[in-house]
């Protein structure tokens, strides 16, 4: 449209003035050779012919002038060009103007200078910053709400020490009513010299250094706590360290109870070695009653078979005993001697019987004391001391 444009008359221009944005061709020198009316309120100008021959460095948006110029010499090598740009209006008020350029040409088709219109973003461009800015602040708030519920010390500095941010944690350890009171403070403000100088040593070190944990101790209300720190350094949006980032957890308590727990791990160790020894005899007791089946399996020609519902077999705690004494070659007659002792009451051997051949039997499925120490030991239900019994 521009390429067939007539300058000259003045009818020509009712239509790009009609346009709600800046549209402008210029020659190849950047002299303006024409505009709309959006144009000349931009520049603060009513007559046309003011702004003619003109150029950008003549014009409101003069310290601009060599970005524009610049797009304009690339859109007549290249073809087009299509970016942002910067507009200082004589009130003093700056706008952002997206541009689309492309080659002003004559009849025969030589370049002759650039063509372009510019619109206005400025309010979408504040827009979408205020939107980023939101989505930033309510982000930043979820962070809040989390660290405030993690029960441990979480806090950033700057290079010098002075707090910039900390979890509620941190604001009531220190008896605060906010955070804004802790905000500024160096720890020098906080601790006694001696263990606010430690802190800001091991801070300095993380700075230089990176990551680091190590333990601090602090006094408050008279009293020493023991906190283990984890720190790292606080970064800028460039990866330009500005501080410290850092969280403490009192381990008062853990390390005050270091020796009971050195003194229960001994105790388990111990307990262990034991049951690991019984083990050890209960193994070698089934061996030991499995080379007597098979003994008694060699001298009478029989040989059990372990099916699934004897893998499902429970006792209870009299036949557990009862087992366990007949695995020792204990009579019934034995057996309810041994009880009437350890029970304070009197057993009578045809009871100790009667949970051999009604109860005993009848759930392993035998017919006589070898089979049932058999398939006893086959299925692991031969206790090995008497306090293995079970409780049903």
């Amino acid at each position: 449209m521009i390429n067939q444009f007539n300058f000259e008359d003045e009818n020509n221009y009712k239509l790009i003035d009609a346009i709600g944005a800046s549209i402008y061709w210029k020659d190849k020198e950047g002299h303006i050779l024409g505009c709309n009316k959006y144009m000349l309120k931009m520049a603060g100008l009513k007559d046309r012919a003011k702004i003619i021959g003109k150029t950008d460095y003549e014009l409101c948006w003069k310290n601009y002038a060599d970005e524009i110029r610049a797009a304009d010499i690339s859109v007549m090598k290249t073809g087009s060009y299509t970016g942002e740009e910067r507009v200082n209006f004589p009130n003093g008020e700056q706008r952002i103007y997206f541009s689309t350029k492309t080659q002003l040409r004559d009849a025969k088709g030589n370049v002759i200078g650039i063509a372009g219109v510019s619109f206005d973003i400025t309010d979408q461009k504040k827009f979408v910053e205020q939107e980023k800015q939101q989505a930033v602040n309510n982000e930043q708030m979820k962070i809040m709400q989390i660290i405030d519920v993690v029960n441990a010390s979480i806090y950033w500095k700057d290079k010098s020490g002075h707090i910039l941010g900390c979890n509620k944690y941190m604001v009531d350890m220190f008896g605060a009513k906010d955070r804004r009171e802790l905000i500024g403070k160096t720890d020098y403000d906080l601790y006694p010299p001696e263990i606010a100088g430690t802190i800001s040593k091991m801070d300095t070190l993380v700075m230089k250094d990176g990551p680091h944990e190590s333990e601090e101790q602090v006094i408050f209300n008279d009293e020493e706590r023991i906190y283990l720190s984890a720190k790292n350094r606080l970064l800028d949006n460039y990866g330009k360290v500005i501080g410290i980032v850092g969280t403490s957890i009192d381990i008062t308590a853990q390390k005050k109870a270091n020796q009971l727990q050195l003194e229960k791990e001994t105790y388990l160790a111990e307990k262990n070695a034991q049951k690991e020894l019984i083990k050890f005899v209960d193994a070698m007791q089934q061996m030991m009653n499995e080379f007597r089946i098979k003994t008694i399996n060699e001298k009478t020609g029989t040989k059990l078979e372990i099916n699934d519902l004897d893998k499902n077999i429970t006792l209870t705690n009299r036949e557990s005993q009862t087992l366990y004494y007949l695995s020792l070659n204990k009579s019934p007659k034995d057996i309810a001697a041994i009880l009437s002792i350890i029970e304070n009451k009197k057993f009578a051997p045809a009871t100790i019987q009667a949970v051999i051949n009604k109860q005993l039997y009848p759930k392993f499925g035998v017919y006589n004391i070898g089979q049932l120490l058999e398939k006893a030991s086959m299925l692991k239900l031969i206790p090995f001391l008497p306090g293995d019994f079970n409780s049903k």
